[in-house]
């Protein structure tokens, strides 16, 4: 399979990019005023508790339903002990 010179033109980095994005936006600080700064830091920090509390939401309810998990295996455990105990009870061995 030959590659052509688009292929190696996709490869490289272009200015778009995330690298050129953040050396962008270092450069573009020293330009926006200190009340802007501050209220993109605030809705950045607010942002970052909202996550944190979905986070610990999810957390918990993922920590629930293995519980519940846990004890349908368990029912399902016992249920198929008393159908077997029930079975032989009424199938008893002839010897």
């Amino acid at each position: 399979m030959q590659t052509t010179c688009r292929q190696h033109a996709d490869n490289l980095p272009r200015p778009e990019s995330s690298v050129y994005q953040n050396a962008r936006a270092r450069q573009d600080i020293s330009r926006v005023s200190r009340e802007e700064l501050e209220d993109r830091f605030l809705r950045l920090h607010e942002e970052t508790l909202l996550l944190k509390q979905t986070i610990h939401q999810q957390d918990d309810k993922i920590k629930k339903l293995g519980t519940k998990l846990m004890r349908f295996g368990e029912d399902r455990r016992r249920m198929e002990q008393l159908a077997a105990g029930w079975r032989s009870s009424l199938c008893p061995r002839v010897s």
